[in-house]
């Protein structure tokens, strides 16, 4: 890490000061906390092969990207309202330093848990085998195999004839009649 700047120890010891002051945490836990940002900072950017120097703007921005997302999430009064974050920093559920490195559903899991199961009911409906209705007077036009499953929908008005829907059981062959 090359430190031809004065102002690395600035924007390292405001960030440090705003979790002291305005979150509340001890000088050890916000130097703690602190140091992971700094060290989250680093993995991103080598994974990015971002220049590892506080006179790259890319650097500091990803620097200060972290330590913002980090200080909102710890805020209670801010927009994201991740009340129960602090409480469980306080308690001891994590140390400072791997808070930069959770994921978002482990950061704010009240939030992301419905979206995730909401996200699980979608993946299970598209890929789940489901149970249907099976002919074996039908052929797959590919594979010539008669195990086929079909579903008949109304796609049209009324007055026209119901659409049915093919699928092959062996090769997957999809069709409509």
């Amino acid at each position: 890490m090359t430190t031809n700047s004065n102002n690395k120890h600035e924007i390292r010891n405001k960030l440090r000061d705003l979790l002291i002051n305005d979150i509340h945490l001890s000088v050890i836990e916000a130097t703690d906390l602190e140091i992971g940002i700094f060290n989250s900072t680093i993995d991103y950017a080598n994974s990015l092969k971002i220049p590892l120097s506080w006179s790259s703007d890319l650097f500091t921005d990803s620097y200060i990207n972290i330590g913002r997302s980090i200080y909102s999430n710890l805020n209670k009064e801010s927009y994201i309202q991740n009340e129960k974050l602090l409480e469980r920093l306080n308690k001891k559920e994590f140390l400072p330093h791997k808070l930069p490195y959770m994921s978002c559903e482990e950061v704010f899991p009240e939030k992301w848990e419905a979206i995730i199961e909401k996200q699980k009911l979608k993946f299970k409906a598209a890929y789940e085998i489901k149970q249907v209705s099976m002919t074996d007077t039908i052929k797959c036009g590919k594979c010539k195999n008669n195990k086929i499953s079909y579903y008949e929908l109304q796609t049209r008005s009324g007055d026209e004839a119901i659409t049915q829907f093919y699928n092959c059981i062996i090769c997957g062959h999809k069709w409509k009649n």
